[in-house]
């Protein structure tokens, strides 16, 4: 089925991932009535429709919607007789019915239950890249998912700080809003501006840990570090280092803005 043309972008989306998941669904012939014999996932060759041009099918005097039920006589494959080679390729590689009688079996075949699986899907699916050194410090259960997500994107350097705007072509004064003293970068707003630094003073003294603040890079290496020690400990550093990193970004937009959280 074509994609309409007055879809959604999510919808469009969607239909374009069909091909892909056509190949996750697997079909076993029992009775052939709930596989479409040309269009449905069951033969070694893939969905057969790929192997036809669309003229084929009335040649054969079949239809493209046609159940695999239609082909099957007393429990044995009955194809057309047609002097077709691809016709004839297909009988050949065509797997011998083993369900007998019984309901087709459809799974989901990268799944371990043949369920559908939504984990198993994105595993499939997902372009996988080497694991970061920051991942855990970042995602686990007892963070808070808002200030997971923007210390995620900290990390990536992919904020969209007023030095990357001005990058991307925009045209905005550039000094940190918070300090009124230099560029506004990751770096620079995080741990060099005055305000951010008074944030990580009154933080780090709950640690009982003192010293001036560094570059990004270090304190996040440096806070890696830290974060290895007692359960407790660690869990709570975490999530004061992450708190801070998000409300630092909040009240920056909120300065930007001129709006509130």
């Amino acid at each position: 089925m074509p994609i309409p043309n007055d879809c959604s972008w999510t919808v469009r989306k969607l239909m374009n991932l069909r091909n892909l998941g056509q190949n996750f669904v697997k079909h076993s012939i029992g009775n052939g009535q709930a596989t479409f014999i040309w269009l449905d996932n069951w033969h070694p060759n893939g969905p057969l429709y790929k192997l036809f041009d669309d003229r084929s099918f009335s040649r054969l005097g079949s239809s493209l919607y046609d159940k695999a039920s239609s082909y099957i006589v007393n429990g044995e494959w009955h194809w057309p007789r047609a002097k077709n080679k691809t016709i004839q390729q297909i009988q050949a590689s065509t797997p011998t019915l083993t369900l007998g009688d019984g309901d087709d079996l459809i799974t989901w075949s990268i799944s371990s239950t043949g369920l559908y699986s939504t984990k198993h899907t994105w595993e499939a699916i997902r372009n996988k890249s080497p694991k970061v050194r920051w991942s855990s410090f970042v995602w686990y259960s007892q963070n808070v998912p808002k200030w997971a997500f923007i210390l995620w994107v900290a990390c990536l350097k992919r904020l969209a700080t007023r030095d990357r705007l001005k990058r991307w072509g925009m045209q905005i004064d550039s000094l940190c809003i918070l300090c009124s003293q230099t560029e506004e970068s990751a770096a620079h707003l995080f741990f060099d501006c005055h305000f951010s630094r008074q944030i990580w003073e009154s933080v780090l003294n709950k640690f009982q840990i003192h010293g001036p603040a560094s570059k990004w890079e270090d304190e996040l290496d440096w806070a890696l570090n830290f974060s290895k020690g007692t359960v407790f400990r660690a869990l709570s550093f975490k999530l004061a280092f992450a708190a801070g990193v998000y409300f630092i970004w909040l009240e920056r937009n909120s300065r930007v803005f001129g709006g509130g959280s």
